[in-house]
């Protein structure tokens, strides 16, 4: 009887035990819904402020590209303050970059890029840009605003087949494109007009060589259609007439 009893107040602290696990398991599940409820809502709010962040670059990118940016006003150093400055030097008496950027979008257009592949500025601070696979030079102002361009696919003189490279020569602002799978280089004056040339000439020979093999070989092709043509025509009326 006795024995009984002890097992059963034996199972009764088991099972009190094990409430007391559970009930602190639970708590603890609480908490950490509660702190991934909170790494939500911080993650949320930092995403916000990113974007709001973005927007406030662009709108001050947007603006500033339309409006005169403004010198800074500074204040007017006296005796103190004079003596209290370190010596000038010319990274520090020079003027920092304002960062700028202009939206394109891809396609064959003016302003519209299929793969860009290399940049560069002349003297006047017009950028020279690289149309890869549209295979052509385009040239914009220091704003962004298209100004010209110049290009096209062949192996001309002013033709291009990619335009894998370019770059600007300062002292003369000729431009300078790396004619891709034509093997040359070509060199144009600011404007884009075609100046010179210079590199491998092989390709475009066996370029023409090979565009007159292929027609005299459609050529002959169709001479020989139309003979058996003309045979067959020939022997169906001579079976005809009999």
């Amino acid at each position: 009887m006795f024995a009984c009893v002890e097992i059963v107040e034996t199972l009764k602290q088991q099972l009190a035990a094990k409430d007391t696990q559970l009930a602190s398991q639970a708590t603890q599940l609480t908490a950490s819904q509660q702190q991934l409820a909170a790494a939500q809502q911080q993650n949320a709010a930092k995403d916000d402020a990113i974007q709001l962040l973005k927007n406030k670059l662009f709108q001050q990118s947007s603006s500033a590209s339309t409006q005169p940016v403004l010198p800074s006003a500074q204040p007017v150093p006296t005796a103190q303050t004079k003596a209290a400055l370190p010596p000038s030097t010319p990274e520090s008496s020079s003027s920092k970059g304002q960062f700028s950027f202009f939206c394109v979008s891809k396609g064959s257009g003016d302003r519209q890029f299929n793969v860009l592949s290399s940049i560069s500025c002349n003297s006047r601070g017009e950028i020279v840009v690289a149309d890869y696979s549209n295979h052509r030079i385009q040239v914009f102002d220091r704003n962004g605003k298209f100004l010209f361009k110049f290009g096209s696919n062949g192996n001309g003189n002013g033709r291009f087949e990619l335009t894998q490279g370019v770059t600007v020569d300062q002292r003369n602002n000729q431009i300078v494109v790396a004619d891709t799978n034509n093997d040359r280089i070509q060199i144009f004056d600011e404007k884009g007009t075609f100046l010179r040339v210079f590199g491998s000439v092989v390709r475009v020979m066996v370029n023409s060589i090979a565009q007159v093999a292929l027609l005299l070989l459609i050529s002959r092709e169709i001479m020989s259609w139309l003979i058996m043509a003309t045979i067959a025509f020939r022997f169906s009326t001579r079976r005809g007439s009999f």
